[in-house]
């Protein structure tokens, strides 16, 4: 009997041992995997940084176009196309920047009806014939808090994914939005009692159900939380546990050369993080694919969160003095031109250790001071928390490329920064954030 008693807590201790094993190598993926995105991540904010600057240059100098020419002249409407352009490349790159799991800094209320029925109708324009394509939209609102533009280009990254793994691009694609409550699916072991932070590592679960059935869930959903449903099934070939493992890694691809970088899920993946969602992929070989796209609902998101709403431009006269600090020439004429415009009075320089000078010959003559925050010798932060000791009253926005949520860490301990924004700005964004700032200075 002590034999057989010593022979089940051995047991016991091999299967905790074993159990050990499993968790240790799937924390040690989850890194593996934080570690490839997080490189990616690096490589797409340092193209954004630069491309923003040109962007910044070209979006300002278009703006002035539109205003200053006869709206009846073709070159009217040419700058207003340059305008359009430029915008849309402003969102590819925020797009890119969802391989580094971004902050949301956009988010605004968006229905996803609206680029649910936008991609279904580019599908059902571009896809062959021989794809039947079924959708279902519930009658219920089916509204979050995120950006039109990445739901947009994740779900036709799904739907992409989902033709291509069709032979001979014959079978169904279904697409549905519903709204679903995270009671259904408790197969999930991650639960939060509130929703996760925008841009957190969402933790990843894998299993086999049965034979050729594999089943992920990436992310963790919080309880009693309703959520929007995004799903995207198709009749393809399905995936191997082995090759389902790997499909967030950015560059993995299984498809030829002609139709795939392997960026498409990686960028999902970004969106389901930024988003505070959570993603069930249900794979069997031979029969197919299912993606659920699980989103926070509005009323789902805490209501002390910041909601961006599209503001009717001030066409009222600008108000006060403005230091500039920029280090890209293009970029700095250009807000120079701007804000004068705007009717601002504006002092310019293109570097942190000047502008410390300015400041300290004119300790009370600017309002806010309007900086860069990646600039050589020294950042906008570094240029804030010098002038504070001496100078505690001037109010600094900070403007980035870059990520921002360490800088938002920054914000909060450094008094005198009060606002971040992200390049390249929006012209009625800034005027309002510079109103807000010296009118708060004014009533102080």
């Amino acid at each position: 009997q002590e034999k057989a008693q010593a022979l089940l807590m051995l047991e016991a201790q091999l299967d905790e041992i074993q159990k050990a094993e499993k968790e240790k190598a799937a924390l040690q993926e989850q890194l593996h995997q934080a570690q490839k995105l997080e490189v990616v991540g690096r490589l797409a904010g340092g193209i954004a940084h630069d491309f923003n600057n040109i962007l910044a240059a070209i979006n300002g100098y278009a703006e002035f176009l539109v205003d200053d020419l006869p709206p009846e002249s073709p070159e009217h409407e040419f700058a207003k196309n340059i305008k359009k352009a430029g915008a849309q490349a402003h969102e590819l790159i925020a797009q890119i920047l969802t391989f580094s799991r971004r902050e949301n800094a956009d988010a605004k209320p968006v229905d996803l009806k609206v680029p649910f029925s936008e991609v279904v109708s580019m599908l059902k324009a571009s896809l062959p014939k021989s794809v039947n394509v079924e959708t279902h939209v519930d009658e219920q609102d089916m509204t979050i808090v995120g950006s039109a533009g990445h739901m947009s280009q994740a779900l036709m990254n799904l739907c992409i994914n989902a033709k291509d793994a069709m032979d001979d691009e014959r079978g169904t694609l279904n697409l549905s939005l519903k709204r679903a409550n995270s009671a259904r699916y408790d197969f999930m072991d991650d639960w939060q009692d509130d929703l996760p932070k925008p841009g957190d590592m969402p933790p990843v679960q894998i299993e086999d159900i049965d034979e050729g059935h594999v089943r992920m869930a990436v992310g963790s959903l919080a309880r009693g939380h309703d959520y929007i449903c995004l799903q995207v099934a198709d009749t393809g070939c399905g995936m191997r546990r082995e090759v389902m493992e790997h499909i967030f890694e950015p560059f993995f691809t299984t498809k030829t050369l002609d139709k795939g970088t392997g960026l498409g899920l990686a960028m999902v993946h970004g969106v389901v993080s930024s988003h505070r969602g959570a993603l069930i992929i249900d794979s069997v070989v031979g029969k197919g694919t299912q993606f659920i796209l699980l989103l926070p609902s509005i009323e789902s998101v805490a209501k002390n969160e910041i909601i961006q709403k599209n503001e009717k431009p001030d066409m009222t006269r600008g108000q006060g003095r403005i230091l500039l600090v920029e280090d890209q020439e293009t970029v700095r004429l250009m807000m120079v031109k701007m804000l004068e415009r705007k009717g601002y009075e504006v002092e310019s320089c293109d570097q942190g250790t000047t502008a410390l000078d300015i400041i300290g010959e004119h300790p009370d003559y600017f309002d806010v001071v309007l900086t860069d925050q990646n600039m050589p010798e020294m950042t906008g932060v570094e240029l804030a928390q010098a002038v504070a000791p001496g100078n505690p009253e001037l109010s600094f926005i900070l403007i980035t490329g870059y990520r921002e949520e360490k800088l938002r860490t920054a914000i909060e301990n450094q008094k005198n920064i009060k606002a971040l924004l992200r390049k390249p700005v929006e012209r009625e964004v800034l005027f309002q954030t510079l109103k807000t700032v010296i009118e708060k200075k004014d009533v102080s």
